[in-house]
């Protein structure tokens, strides 16, 4: 279970954290946002 943290801009101009699993699957905005606030 190796998971990346990557630095996505939301449409807002915020920075979030945003967890990437595997190498193909991206988070949307949103779930970026969720995964922000459970950090």
């Amino acid at each position: 279970m190796s998971s990346k943290i990557a630095v996505c801009i939301g449409q807002s101009g915020k920075l979030c954290l945003c967890r990437v699993h595997g190498s193909s699957k991206m988070m949307t905005t949103m779930e970026a946002t969720k995964e922000v606030e459970l950090l």
